[in-house]
């Protein structure tokens, strides 16, 4: 009954198995089986753990998130909402709750995508009655695979960092010196963007239709590198 987990270019991958520290990464459950955990952690189900269960909501220092503490294992809010979130290889959770107004929420994916972080805080607001912005998620353009090949080459920011644009089949690959290697998507003839992050590239043409530059888009910044002539 355990999914397997998948990239989030939907490749299927192993699962990760860890002799030690299992409880950073080696927990297996379900979604019913998580929300009868958030039961007891915003005290609907009282257990012989409800007193050290509510000692692991009490903050116990700041973090560099306006407004959240650590609490122990938990991420706490000022406006009481309490969460965490994580992933192991082809997988990604999302448990979040709020103990005064007894609601939770959990989200399981077997696919690593930032997608299962976005959604559960909307879910937390959808049950608070609160505004919240709908999921983002980007449609594929329709582009002709042959176009692709103008872009494959070694394209450098600065000495001793590059990024190598590849074709596999009928889409490309980007990987970063020193990075790993992800498939970009394309948003339209020029602009790919990755699904890994919230980072995108874009291809840029010279006044003779030649691509010789791009752009990576990621953080606020527009970084721009040169096609390498080899």
């Amino acid at each position: 009954r355990f999914a397997r987990g998948h990239t989030a270019d939907g490749e299927q991958v192993p699962y990760w198995n860890l002799d030690a520290l299992a409880g950073a990464g080696a927990l297996r459950s379900t979604v019913s089986d998580l929300i009868s955990y958030l039961r007891a952690q915003i005290g609907v189900v009282r257990t012989p753990l409800h007193e050290a269960i509510v000692a692991t909501h009490a903050p116990r220092a700041p973090t560099d998130r306006a407004g959240t503490s650590v609490g122990l294992g938990w991420h706490v809010g000022d406006d009481g909402s309490i969460e965490h979130s994580g992933g192991t290889g082809g997988f990604a959770a999302y448990v979040a709750f709020d103990p005064k107004r007894q609601i939770g929420v959990v989200v399981l994916g077997n696919t690593a995508v930032n997608q299962v972080y976005d959604l559960g805080p909307r879910l937390t607001k959808m049950l608070r009655d609160e505004p919240y912005e709908p999921l983002d998620i980007r449609p594929i353009a329709n582009i002709d695979p042959h176009t692709l090949d103008q872009y494959i080459g070694h394209f450098r920011f600065f000495p001793g960092f590059d990024i190598e644009i590849t074709r596999d089949g009928d889409h490309l690959i980007a990987q970063a010196t020193g990075q790993q290697a992800f498939r970009i998507y394309p948003a339209s003839a020029l602009e790919f963007f990755y699904r890994v992050v919230p980072a995108e590239i874009t291809f840029v043409p010279d006044e003779d239709g030649v691509v010789r530059k791009l752009t990576l888009h990621q953080a606020g910044r527009d970084l721009h590198a040169a096609r390498v002539i080899e």
